[in-house]
This record gives structure tokens, sequence and C-alpha cells, in this order.
């Protein structure tokens, strides 16, 4: 079994590394910046971003958003954390009636 990092603190950092490119007006090549993550969990949310396209390496090992992937890459989240939702309503619902 592989322990994971509880979902608020992944958030959290995925929020930190964000809000850097934000800050940065780090929205296309031309705008891109060096980045380096500060720790294991900014550099798993890092990855899954780079891995989703949301944030995209240009020459020189700089980094940039693309918002529309960004875009994609939370509607997909919500959709996950949705049905997980809806998958432990139903097993709380499904313990009561038994």
């Amino acid at each position: 079994m592989t322990l994971r990092p509880a979902p608020a603190p992944n958030a959290a950092a995925r929020r930190h590394i964000l809000a850097r490119f934000e800050e940065a007006g780090a929205i296309g090549p031309t705008k891109a910046i060096a980045f380096v993550p500060e720790g294991v969990l900014q550099r798993r949310q890092f990855d899954r971003l780079r891995k989703a396209g949301a944030i995209v390496e240009t020459e020189g090992q700089r980094f940039h958003l693309d918002k529309a992937a960004l875009e994609e890459f939370h509607r997909s989240t919500r959709g996950k954390v949705a049905l997980a939702i809806g998958i432990a309503v139903a097993g709380a619902l499904w313990a009561l009636a038994s």
C-alpha cells in the first residue's frame, strides 16, 4: 500500500506554485520563469501540473502557465472529487441501511 499526502497539503502546494507563476505574469513563452519546487509536495504537484500541460517548459529550463490546460486540469480534478464524494455518500447510505 502506498501512502499519499492528504489532499489539503497537496492543494496548498499547488496553489503556492500557481501563485508564483501568476504573480510573475508567466502566462506565455515570452514571460517564462525559472522555477525550482521547494520540497517533496511541491515537486509532486509541479510534476503533476507539467504532465497535465498546465505548466509548459520552454528553452533554458524556464516555465510558463498554459491557462487553457490549467482550466481543463481544474475541471478534471473537480470531477474526480465529485465522484469520490458520491461514492462515500453511497457507502454511508448503504451502511446505514444494513
